[in-house]
């Protein structure tokens, strides 16, 4: 029954039953509205004390700045706990609420219990219990994601609940489109005197200058969200459920509104500069056609309108920026069709006052002494060198060595060479610095000697830079699944146990030895690795049952004159994007909330969708 659900209870006194209606007002659900509309839109300013061994990891010092992640996670905590006070007090003092009934109670706090039990254990439970910094997806977070769930479940029970959520939502991704757009032009609004005020507190005004807007040169959209491709997780997730709405509602304001909220959101999909968000387009199309063809033919103006914008958008963006979505898409086809190809760096040798470059069949020989130094080939033979007094810069006159150089540089109380290395996957760029003796070295971030550890792998070799490195990252991560198959290693400890040490195959695949990997842009493989294997299966068995349910029920529907039937199909199509898109990003504060409140959702609604088909 739309509004409520019958149930029987004790009167006070426990004499007798009688019946009641579930009673839910809008108050009920404003922590819920206010989870999915405000708390992605925080950006502030928040100075944090970095736990030790992430300084000596990272080499950053003992505290450093955060917008987009800390408040975050402190408003959205606030929030639940708000929301499950409601609860609670219905539930228990009220008496005029009910829990639903739902297999996937199971599963979920069989993760959750899974999540505490890997904190406990934890070898690093400060990381374990705060999260990681810029991230902050620590424990505490996790429950709340799991009770956010449980509470989506059992709070919206009324279409106007559904209503007011969406709209709520809608709403915020406008306000963070405008904000993206604002991007997209270069005139961020966060880089603007008027923005600045609003994320920096005036205690920290003398800092505005050294402020670095790393996305503002190349125009993509960051939003609210820290990182474009959040950006587009998020916006894949809107521009689904939303789009959906576009095409069945026939409430013409409501309509209206979805578009909206679709053209912005697809706006920002492209300013995102995201491959993945890209090709989840190409899925919720192919969704789309499957689950209502019939639909789809009936209504063809709204869906041929649909499509027009659509393709009007893309080419509209694409002229904009001087062909960037083409060269994103083909960039997709490239990694997707990438050959197999071993790094013809094949290694680097640090003896005493020499240094050796191995690259295929010919070295560079760096020998340091009489204060100066002297570059020889695989048998020791001086390799004919220029050398530019303005940049310090080496190079040579034969072939191949001349695709290299070195250049001069100071480091504290040394000198040293940074080395410039091009290989068939990219540039190879390190530093090798002198010690007191004169003797090579290749320093970590945090400022010790490097010592080269081959690491474990599994699958993609020689495909490591598949994805923008994915492929390498991916390869050393799954090793690590064989040590968390019951519990892991501590939410959001990822980087504590990623082999940062693995630095040869770093620069063979065209990254720095500076590079921290700090994620596994994978959502299975950071569960399975900071939480353990069987919470990933746990998570992996809520998520099948939910989409089973899901296509079980929608693939009936023939004609979509329902809002509830419209809202589920919408939120189920949404939720298919951030699933899809978790086998290339992570988890994070800016977006997961949205995800749990939105899928609590569609179970609700999935629910009453189901008894009213056993009811016809």
């Amino acid at each position: 029954m739309l509004g409520g659900t019958i149930l029987k209870k004790k009167d006070y006194r426990g004499e007798k039953l009688q019946i009641i209606r579930n009673k839910y007002t809008i108050y009920s659900i404003l922590p819920l509205i206010f989870i999915v509309s405000i708390v992605p839109l925080i950006v502030r300013l928040k100075i944090i004390q970095v736990p030790l061994i992430v300084q000596t990891l990272n080499g950053w010092d003992n505290v450093i700045g955060d917008f987009f992640s800390y408040h975050k996670s402190i408003i959205f905590l606030f929030l639940l706990i708000l929301e499950l006070t409601i609860f609670l007090y219905k539930y228990f003092y009220k008496h005029n609420i009910s829990i639903k009934k739902s297999k996937l109670y199971y599963p979920m706090f069989l993760y959750l219990a899974l999540v505490i039990l890997s904190t406990i254990f934890s070898t690093y439970k400060e990381v374990a219990i705060s999260g990681y910094p810029e991230r902050y997806e620590g424990v505490y977070l996790h429950i709340g994601y799991i009770l956010i769930l449980f509470l989506a479940i059992n709070m919206v029970d009324d279409e106007k609940h559904i209503k007011y959520i969406l709209i709520a939502l809608g709403i915020s991704s406008i306000v963070l489109s405008i904000i993206g757009i604002t991007q997209i032009i270069g005139k961020d609004f966060f880089a603007t005197e008027f923005g600045q005020d609003i994320i920096i507190p005036n205690r920290y005004n003398n800092i505005v200058k050294g402020i670095d807007y790393i996305f503002t040169s190349t125009k993509t959209v960051y939003g609210t969200l820290y990182n474009t491709n959040y950006v587009g997780v998020y916006m894949s997730m809107i521009f689904a459920l939303f789009t959906t709405f576009t095409i069945l509602i026939k409430d013409f304001k409501f309509k209206v509104f979805s578009s909206i909220v679709s053209i912005l959101s697809l706006i920002n999909l492209f300013g995102s500069a995201s491959r993945v968000g890209l090709v989840s387009l190409a899925l919720y199309i192919m969704l789309l056609i499957i689950l209502f063809r019939t639909t789809v033919i009936k209504r063809w103006r709204i869906t041929v309108a649909t499509l027009i914008i659509l393709l009007i958008s893309a080419l509209g963006f694409n002229k904009y920026k001087d062909d960037f979505l083409k060269r994103r898409i083909l960039s997709i086809k490239e990694s997707i069709m990438m050959k197999t190809e071993e790094s013809n760096l094949k290694d680097i040798k640090l003896n005493n006052n020499t240094a050796t470059v191995c690259i295929d069949d010919y070295e560079i020989n760096i020998i340091y002494g009489n204060g100066g130094f002297a570059f020889l080939d695989k048998d020791y033979q001086l390799i004919e060198t220029n050398y530019n007094e303005d940049n310090g810069r080496f190079t040579f006159k034969e072939e191949p060595y001349n695709l290299h150089n070195f250049q001069l540089a100071n480091y504290k109380d040394s000198i040293g060479l940074i080395s410039t290395i091009r290989t068939n996957k990219g540039w190879a760029i390190f530093n090798l610095v002198l010690n007191s003796e004169g003797y090579f070295r290749i320093l970590t971030p945090s400022g010790e000697s490097i010592r080269f550890e081959k690491a474990p792998s599994w699958g993609f070799k020689g495909r490591e830079r598949f994805a923008s490195g994915r492929g390498f990252i991916w390869s050393r991560s799954i090793p690590l699944l064989k040590e968390t198959i019951l519990l892991g290693h501590g939410p959001d400890t990822f980087a504590l146990y990623f082999p940062q040490d693995d630095y040869l195959s770093k620069l063979q695949n065209g990254m720095s030895v500076m590079t921290l990997v700090d994620k596994p842009h994978n959502m299975y493989l950071q569960i399975g690795i900071n939480t353990g294997v069987i919470s990933l299966l746990s998570v992996l068995f809520s998520f099948g049952i939910y989409v089973l349910s899901s296509l079980k029920t929608y693939l009936k529907i023939k004609e979509y004159n329902n809002f509830l039937e419209i809202a589920g199909l919408s939120i189920f199509l949404s939720i298919c994007m951030y699933l899809f898109t978790g086998l290339f990003n992570d988890s994070v504060v800016s977006v997961a909330p949205v995800f749990w409140t939105l899928l609590g959702m569609g179970i609700s609604i999935n629910m009453k969708v189901k008894t009213e088909f056993q009811s016809k």
